[in-house]
């Protein structure tokens, strides 16, 4: 059986908007914040500072 490693991550705004998740992949789940969706949560509120 394979383990599998998971990161949680907090992401900030500068307006002190807060964001937590859990990823397997923390390279590319930091890059899809500083580089946002239309309509995401982390767009919305530009939350792209890993703390």
């Amino acid at each position: 059986m394979q383990d599998r490693c998971y990161y949680t991550y907090i992401v900030a705004s500068r307006t002190h908007v807060l964001y937590v998740g859990v990823t397997g992949n923390i390279k590319r789940r930091i890059n899809q914040h500083k580089n946002p969706q239309i309509g995401s949560f982390t767009g919305k509120y530009n939350c792209n500072r890993l703390v």
